[in-house]
């Protein structure tokens, strides 16, 4: 078993090398170009896929399960799918993640099914991806400037750990954005905003309007 997972996590690393070059070829260039344009990756699910994590698709599969165990299957799905369709004009089948999330979240129900499934589905990667290394070394020499992830998992912040620690600030919340007429700014800082939450504050409640 160990062999053929060894296998699997190489040819998964070597299937991202195609696309982790042409992203440092476009960054290269545009280093080059102009030195004053700001660069900030989006990170969305796919990007945590080869540390062993589910991808949307399978983090929503988990959730769906959770709420709907038991006997009160019918009853939640009813209720979800009136707040869906009224939200979003379609069931909660038809949602992405961050929509089915922001539905479930008005219930405290839904909120502590989300805070449990995250927990124990996103806290057990078995490496980082080579994309979060790469990332993070090329923010280490100013080829990228800040980070957006919809992600709860910590990959990304750990992989900046060990490359740009001291420079490193964690945004999960609108308020901890910093101004243009902050009292203390941290020209070199960089920024990892997190706008649906982090594994480690446990806080992952999104509203529909978000």
């Amino acid at each position: 078993m160990k062999n053929v997972r060894s296998k699997e996590s190489t040819a998964a690393i070597e299937g991202q090398l195609p696309k982790l070059i042409y992203l440092v070829k476009i960054l290269i260039a545009n280093q080059k170009e102009d030195a004053q344009q700001c660069v900030i990756p989006f990170i969305g699910a796919g990007a945590s896929v080869s540390a062993g994590l589910p991808d949307s698709k399978g983090l929503f599969k988990a959730l769906e399960h959770k709420l709907v165990q038991k006997n009160n299957r019918d009853r939640l799905s009813v209720a979800f799918d009136q707040e869906a369709n009224f939200y979003f004009k379609r069931p909660c089948g038809e949602l992405s993640l961050f929509e089915y999330a922001s539905i479930i979240s008005r219930l405290e129900y839904g909120r502590a099914a989300l805070r449990s499934v995250v927990s124990k589905t996103l806290a057990h990667a078995t490496r980082r991806p080579l994309a979060f290394e790469l990332l993070s070394h090329l923010a280490l020499h100013g080829y990228v400037d800040h980070f957006v992830s919809v992600n709860f998992d910590e990959l990304l912040e750990e992989s900046l750990h060990d490359e740009v620690s001291d420079r490193r600030r964690v945004l999960s919340n609108t308020d901890e954005v910093p101004s243009d007429t902050a009292t203390h700014p941290s020209p070199n800082a960089i920024y990892v905003f997190k706008p649906f939450g982090t594994l480690s504050k446990g806080s992952f409640c999104v509203s529909p309007n978000e």
